[in-house]
């Protein structure tokens, strides 16, 4: 846990360094690329098998229990005519706050910014350059759509206007570090290590500058697929709705009438390089930086004040000028690159 001091700050935020916009899902074909077209959203109801466990003993039958799921959710689909799902997006890079944007104690108002500064000059900056730049290559942004597909090109607009083109996104693993202690990135030869070096070189750029115009990279994911397959756009949450016959059991994200992935789907994909946190239920998990080390695959959160590894058990030291070995400093700068409401109510309990 955070020292329990008094200036603990109740209210203590950082602007993200990443803005990234929602990405529209469109269709196209291999064969005539002129094509493009909507991926169209619908509602659907189904009649299956209930999946869950049954109640019933055997040669138990009682009024009502039967294997029957009627289910009412929405689907996504490519058209007949089409086999290449294209998602398109961008990432506009405004650079690390080194001063919180909001912050009620004068202690670490002052001090955070100088000790967040070192932080930024030292070679973990690098390395979270480097990490945001192989899920950029990589499409593990898509999510279950890279999952689904049988090959994935990436291609990456440059501030400056020159392209970096991945044709087989699909051989790269999908994240940059593994519980191993291999680093992909680290592994990368050829025409996919300079690609890499020069996307994380404009990443380092825009994380670190934050005068003049932010930087912005194009993403433009290209995935084969076959006509008429299931895509996978942002599900939502959806809350419980009172006094409805029908509820929806699936509803996905959508721009106009485009099926969608958001923006915060995306973030948490380009942030998934965490394998530090060291849980002993999960030793093998590679998970997005949050603050609590936030799985959202499990509920769970992975960092735990038991271990003193969450963002908020560094804050403190981070405000006294402590130091940090690498994988910290590399944590530290990815919760940061986050932004965030970091705070507590009760001072030092966060």
């Amino acid at each position: 846990m955070p020292k329990k001091t008094s200036d603990f700050p109740s209210v203590l935020s950082f602007q993200r360094a990443l803005e990234i916009s929602d990405a529209r899902l469109r269709a196209t074909s291999s064969n005539d690329r002129s094509i493009d077209k909507a991926v169209r959203i619908y509602a659907q109801g189904k009649r299956t098998t209930a999946s869950y466990e049954s109640s019933k003993k055997p040669g138990e039958q009682r009024k009502g229990d039967d294997s029957r799921n009627l289910a009412y959710g929405e689907d996504a689909k490519l058209p007949p005519d089409c086999d290449v799902l294209t998602i398109c997006f961008a990432v506009r890079l405004t650079g690390i706050r080194q001063a919180p944007d909001a912050c009620d104690s004068s202690e670490y108002f002052n001090r955070l910014p100088e000790n967040i500064e070192q932080l930024t000059e030292s070679k973990a900056l690098e390395d979270v350059a480097r990490y945001i730049a192989y899920n950029l290559m990589s499409a593990s942004w898509a999510w279950r759509n890279r999952d689904v597909s049988d090959g994935v090109r990436v291609t990456v607009e440059l501030p400056d206007g020159q392209t970096r083109t991945v044709d087989d996104a699909l051989e790269l693993p999908a994240h940059p570090t593994s519980y191993d202690g291999q680093h992909p990135a680290d592994a990368l030869g050829g025409d996919h290590a300079t690609m890499l070096a020069d996307i994380a070189g404009h990443v380092k750029r825009g994380l670190e500058t934050l005068e003049g115009a932010a930087p912005t990279l194009k993403v433009r994911g290209e995935f084969q697929m076959f006509p008429g397959q299931a895509v996978w756009p942002s599900q939502l949450y959806i809350p419980r709705r009172k006094n409805e016959k029908r509820e929806l059991s699936r509803e996905f994200f959508r721009l106009d009438e485009d099926a969608a992935m958001t923006a915060e789907k995306i973030g948490n994909a380009l942030r998934t390089y965490d394998v530090w946190h060291a849980s002993p239920e999960y030793p093998t998990a590679v998970i997005p930086v949050e603050p609590n080390g936030g799985w959202l695959r499990t509920g769970l959160n992975l960092r735990v004040a038991a271990r003193n590894n969450r963002f908020y058990d560094y804050l403190p030291r981070l405000k006294d000028g402590d130091a940090f070995d690498h994988e910290e400093s590399v944590y530290i700068l990815g919760c940061l690159t986050r932004g965030g409401v970091f705070g507590s109510a009760d001072a030092g309990d966060a």
